[in-house]
């Protein structure tokens, strides 16, 4: 693959290479694109938060929900490690 770059941009590349973090042109381009790829899921993560949190929201909204107490806490607990027990596994959207 070819890629031409500005005179800016090399002369950014070569400063890189020349401060002896990287070795090559090719591992400032690398590095580059890692931190891009992990912006990207970054971000969807984010949407998916935000996703989630609206669909609480709108739950609120409808009053389904219930106020935090630590009886509902306990009781949110006991059905997540029976859950465990009995080999089920979390929903993705509550896991980190």
């Amino acid at each position: 693959m070819r890629i031409e770059l500005s005179d800016q941009l090399q002369d950014y590349i070569n400063a890189k290479v020349q401060s002896g973090f990287y070795s090559n042109g090719a591992e400032v381009i690398r590095d580059a694109l890692r931190h891009m790829m992990e912006a990207d899921d970054y971000a969807e993560r984010k949407r998916r938060l935000l996703a989630a949190v609206q669909v609480g929201a709108d739950q609120l909204g409808r009053g389904e929900g219930r106020e935090w107490t630590p009886e509902l806490m306990q009781e949110i607990d006991s059905r997540a490690q029976q859950k465990a027990r009995e080999g089920r596994r979390p929903k993705a959207d509550v896991c980190p």
